[in-house]
């Protein structure tokens, strides 16, 4: 059965926010009712920018779903079946984030009042506290002086005032203020943009949302590249187009995927795509051919010849046979 990863805030007993399930880490929860958004089932999110509209807990997990999943746009997804598969640092993913989101904000602040360091001040100390450079009071006092800077101005000023707060607060709330940062940086790209047609500001608003999600990811990537899926593989001989034998490899896979790998080295992976409209039988070199002409070139030895056995993925987690 295929999964997907997403992310999720919890509360501190391990409870859901809404409802009253209680989680534990790795077992599977299935819900025998109807599923509806925001109503009944197991939700999370894709990607861990979104998660921040979703702040119901101090604790953050990376999950994983299956069986039935309907997704919202772009925001959310609710599952019939969900387990817990790690739960992630927030003081040391979302502090960091949230210096970073209020940094943002400090290039259009700065274009506007280039001689107030009031507000790169306050989002320095904080970094600084994060890092026990300094006193909680020596913090304090950053924190009141930027708090002055929100007067300056309304769009540039108040989207760093924000941040610069938002990133001070970090220090005790983690998640929460690096939400309120997050959406400072991004006011802060729209109001940069305001001058321009509806497109240009609403465009400057989901490059800010994309480069934060990119970041979150790299601050994660470390608590998670530990997580590896056993996945079983029937492994075609590109020639013969027979299945030769069956092997475990270690990566991160789906059903579907396609992996070509190294003829004298099956453990040296070549490249990889996701679900390929495949077909098991004949004809299978053709097809992999037109849905990947760039990485056939690529390995290509002869003219008519692969170099690299073909992998592919029936199933994942569940014990295949070869024929």
């Amino acid at each position: 059965m295929e999964t997907i990863k997403g992310y999720k805030f919890i509360l501190e007993n391990m409870k859901s926010s809404n409802g009253d399930h209680t989680w534990e880490v790795g077992k599977w929860y299935k819900y025998d009712n109807k599923i509806e958004l925001c109503a009944s089932g197991f939700h999370a999110c894709l990607e861990p920018r979104e998660v921040l509209e979703y702040v119901y807990g101090d604790k953050f997990f990376l999950v994983e779903a299956r069986g039935e999943i309907k997704h919202d746009k772009g925001n959310k997804f609710v599952a019939s079946e969900m387990r817990l598969v790690k739960e992630l640092p927030i003081d040391k993913i979302f502090k960091p984030f949230a210096i970073w989101c209020a940094k943002q904000c400090l290039v259009n602040y700065e274009k506007e009042y280039p001689n107030d360091k009031r507000p790169h001040e306050a989002i320095q100390a904080a970094e600084d506290y994060i890092d026990e450079k300094i006193t909680l009071d020596e913090l304090n006092i950053k924190i009141s002086a930027a708090w002055s800077a929100r007067s300056a101005a309304w769009s540039a000023a108040e989207s760093a005032w924000s941040a610069a707060w938002s990133a001070a607060e970090s220090a005790w709330s983690a998640a929460r203020s690096a939400a309120r940062s997050a959406w400072s940086a991004a006011w802060s790209a729209r109001s940069a943009a305001e001058s321009a047609a509806e497109s240009a500001w609403s465009a400057a608003w989901s490059a800010a949302e994309s480069a934060q999600n990119e970041k979150l990811k790299e601050l994660i990537k470390p608590y998670i590249e530990d997580i590896e899926e056993k996945t079983n593989l029937i492994l075609i001989d590109f020639n013969k187009s027979l299945i030769s034998k069956a092997k475990k490899l270690k990566i991160n896979s789906q059903t579907g995927d396609i992996i070509k790998f190294h003829r004298d080295n099956p453990d040296t992976i070549l490249c990889s795509a996701s679900n390929p409209n495949f077909t098991m039988g004949g004809g299978l070199d053709a097809q992999i051919d037109y849905h990947f002409p760039e990485e056939c070139k690529k390995l290509r030895k002869g003219k008519n010849q692969i170099k690299g056995n073909i992998a592919f993925i029936i199933s994942v987690n569940d014990k295949i046979k070869a024929t």
